[in-house]
């Protein structure tokens, strides 16, 4: 139940290592208070995902009493397995300690609340997932907002910092069930087959071969029906879910796919959390060189407000010190690349 995925980042590198990952150095140079959200330099980075975690409370395994949504042996990876808020904050101890230095000066943890799986038989609602069908609840298997206040609580008295993943790029997967749909704090907004409100784009899925900046800012992606964040309700409807986050006292954001978003909203999107309660916003940002899109990467942060993960230096990191099927010449090259062409 406490599998977890771990990653390495250094400066933004994200370094995946097979099913887990661990987070290691944050973005920005300043103090190390956990209150501190725009600076997480000298934090660790734990990436936890909540329902594969630890079960807190099994009264809210199986909240709607169906044969296909829990999966008390944890082998079912489209059911849930029970983790939730409670969990959490029962392994806080646990978690601190983790991020512990052997210098023996206090910890600086960030916990990254990531995705948890969606079964298809729950009817239920969802938030922080690699869907958006709704940004403003959460799975009832993970707890209240209650008990998320809690664990947010016990965490910054840990002195551990939370963050979340977001999703404004689309919203649910486009099938015959679901087409699309998302919610506001429980109300259908809109579908795929019933968009008359023109939430969505409508231009069909990105093929491998379309690969201009207009083919990956409208078209859908994968099976995940993308919003037309161009639209001013769409706008409206983003930051007011954010705001009900950052009210919950949230330390920052891990914002889902923006190489797929319009940067335009991606600035109205970060300007809006700034002048409202800032905290520090990092994007995934899938790309490697030689693209056609490493101008539009390069320059994306200073456009955006947004920071960006690696995803090429921690490919190039997991290679020569995980699967050694990189040099380390070519962590050096990729470095130097990054010197010249970045950080500049």
């Amino acid at each position: 139940m406490e599998a977890m995925r771990k990653a390495s980042w250094s400066g933004v590198s994200h370094l995946v290592s097979g099913a887990a990952r661990h987070v290691m150095q944050g973005v920005i140079r300043a103090g190390d208070e956990c209150h501190n959200r725009g600076n997480y330099e000298t934090d660790t980075i734990y990436e936890l995902m909540v329902d594969r975690f630890y079960d807190g409370d099994p009264s809210n395994n199986n909240p709607y009493n169906q044969a296909n949504s829990y999966d008390s042996t944890g082998t079912n990876i489209n059911d849930y397995f029970g983790g939730d808020w409670q969990g959490v904050i029962n392994k806080m101890q646990y978690l601190q300690d983790m991020g512990s230095r052997p210098s023996g000066l206090p910890a600086h943890m960030i916990i990254f609340v990531n995705r948890t799986s969606k079964p298809a038989t729950a009817p239920i609602t969802t938030a922080t997932t690699a869907i958006g069908r709704e940004t403003t609840l959460f799975r009832c298997p993970l707890g209240s907002w209650a008990v998320f206040d809690n664990m947010v609580t016990s965490a910054h008295q840990h002195g551990i910092k939370v963050i979340i993943d977001f999703v404004t790029n689309h919203s649910n997967q486009n099938d015959s069930s679901e087409q699309g749909g998302f919610y506001n704090n429980g109300t259908l907004m809109g579908t795929s087959a019933s968009d008359t409100q023109g939430y969505f784009h409508h231009y069909g899925t990105r093929a491998d071969t379309q690969t201009t900046r207009w083919d990956y800012n409208i078209e859908t992606l994968q099976i995940w029906l993308t919003t037309h964040i161009q639209n001013g309700a769409i706008i409206g409807y983003f930051q007011n879910a954010i705001k009900v986050w950052l009210d919950h006292n949230i330390d920052g954001i891990r914002s889902d796919a923006v190489l797929h978003q319009d940067p335009a909203f991606l600035k109205i999107w970060q300007d809006y959390i700034n002048a409202y309660k800032p905290v520090y916003d990092f994007g995934e940002f899938w790309i490697s060189t030689p693209d056609s899109k490493y101008g539009d990467y390069k320059t994306f942060q200073a456009r955006t407000g947004i920071g960006i993960l690696d995803f090429e230096l921690s490919n190039v990191m997991t290679g020569t010190f995980g699967t050694f099927s990189n040099t380390m010449n070519d962590l050096a090259n990729t470095l130097a690349i990054r010197q010249a062409t970045i950080h500049t």
